[in-house]
């Protein structure tokens, strides 16, 4: 209903997020989302959105601190001459 009523052009990435949203939780949780009554402003999508959303920095920062946490133990293995 909220997209019948307005005669502009659809978003499909909107939509099919949304669809794809509500399936999860219907089928993971076993809860109705509502995020088709409710759209953005759903609960449950004003709580993922900020775990979903992607920045690089974070991932270059895992990257990084998982590389330097190798070559630590690595150091410390051959320090020490023990396996962790």
């Amino acid at each position: 209903d909220l997209y019948i009523a307005d005669s502009a052009n659809i978003e499909l990435k909107e939509i099919f997020g949304l669809y794809s949203m509500d399936v999860t939780t219907s089928c993971v949780f076993g809860v109705d989302s509502e995020v088709f009554s409710h759209g953005n402003k759903s609960p449950y999508i004003k709580n993922v959105k900020p775990i979903l959303q992607f920045d690089f920095f974070h991932v270059l920062k895992s990257i990084t601190s998982a590389t330097v946490n190798i070559r630590i133990k690595k150091f410390l293995d051959h320090l020490i001459g023990v396996d962790f």
